[in-house]
């Protein structure tokens, strides 16, 4: 778990470090700036709890009441709920601005989820899995049993429930694939998802 905290604490550090340069507080340039990132921590500290204390004892009941106060607060103040049965790879970011629920069955490492995103189930119960280096726009919707390719690029309110290649770009609602071989590499080096447009419409 502490590893898992340490590299998505170390993807912030180094996204926020890159748009403000000479940061001489690395924990205040990543954690008060983006308080979801204390939804990640919360999420990480969930999932644990679950694989390690899957059995009804005392200490489980005594640090799943830690886990519900972390999962409230989350809610309440970084408006991003993250629950503990995701299967996330190490290096998520999420936008600072919240608004975002993720249920997908599993994401791959260094993934970046803007604000105002929702991942989930169909309505047969079947959710998205979301490749490595996935780039999610703002205002997006994902849902259903998907596979969404590695180096994946998501555009701002799409609403996506088919599958997409590695390093398609895809827009619109219902989602279409406007560009077929992109690297999104530099789009997940801002926390500005405004920037990430930019660089897909050049």
């Amino acid at each position: 778990m502490l590893k898992l905290i340490m590299l998505d604490y170390k993807r912030y550090k180094q996204i926020y470090e890159t748009k403000q340069p000479g940061t001489t507080s690395a924990v205040r340039s990543a954690c008060s700036i983006s308080p979801t990132l204390f939804s990640i921590v919360v999420y990480r500290y969930g999932y644990w709890l679950e694989q390690t204390y899957s059995r009804k004892t005392i200490m489980r009941y005594l640090f799943k009441a830690i886990y519900q106060s972390g999962a409230y607060l989350s809610v309440v103040f970084a408006k991003t709920w993250i629950p503990y049965w995701n299967q996330i790879g190490p290096g998520l970011f999420i936008g600072r601005r919240g608004k975002t629920v993720i249920g997908a069955q599993q994401i791959g490492t260094n993934c970046t989820i803007h604000h105002n995103v929702t991942i989930g189930m169909d309505n047969k119960g079947e959710k998205p899995v979301i490749g490595d280096h996935v780039w999610i726009g703002p205002d997006s919707i994902i849902y259903g049993k998907i596979q969404i390719g590695n180096g994946a690029t998501i555009c701002r309110s799409t609403v996506l429930s088919k599958n997409v290649p590695n390093k398609a770009v895809v827009a619109g609602n219902p989602a279409k694939i406007i560009i077929r071989d992109f690297d999104n590499q530099r789009l997940h080096n801002s926390p500005d998802p405004e920037v990430g447009e930019t660089l897909i419409n050049t």
